[in-house]
């Protein structure tokens, strides 16, 4: 499927679901290796080469743009079980981050930055080594492009419960 807005257009006007088209046509934004079969495994990147930019992971989704609470429940979601106490350790890390709550490198206590988010994610600094426990194939990166475009921002194991005041 050509990925523009007209493509997708035309493409639900000849019968085929809305939300699938939608879909197929952010995730093609948004990561188009992971979305073509390219790669298998989406991991905490940048998209380009600002390592100022906010990491995401999957489709889009901005780890910075959600509390630990949101995370968890996305997470949980995608990953369609009760999270490892690994990746809770994770999501923990990446609340610190978000929060510029330091956290022990080394020794020294210090506030993470984008690079380490992303080192860490690929193994690179032992402390932050967990952050590899949160990468997801493409059937848990559309479950999780889902739900938020379908605005669901409480998930629990696949049973959605529509948010009732969590704030960012």
């Amino acid at each position: 499927m050509s990925n523009s807005i007209w493509s997708v257009i035309e493409t639900f006007s000849n019968g085929v679901d809305y939300a699938l088209a939608r879909d197929e046509y952010f995730k093609g934004l948004e990561n188009p290796d992971l979305a073509a079969g390219l790669t298998l495994i989406a991991f905490i990147h940048v998209d380009g080469a600002e390592v100022e930019e906010n990491p995401t992971i999957g489709y889009g989704y901005n780890l910075v743009g959600k509390s630990l609470a949101q995370n968890t429940a996305f997470f949980t979601h995608a990953f369609g079980v009760a999270l490892t106490p690994t990746q809770t350790a994770a999501l923990q890390l990446l609340e610190d981050w978000r929060s510029e709550t330091p956290v022990l490198l080394n020794g020294v206590l210090r506030v993470l930055k984008n690079p380490e988010i992303i080192d860490g994610a690929a193994g690179i600094i032992p402390e932050l080594v967990s952050l590899d426990s949160l990468k997801l194939t493409d059937a848990q990166a559309s479950a999780m492009l889902t739900a938020y475009l379908e605005g669901r921002w409480i998930l629990s194991h696949g049973n959605d419960v529509r948010a009732k005041g969590i704030e960012q």
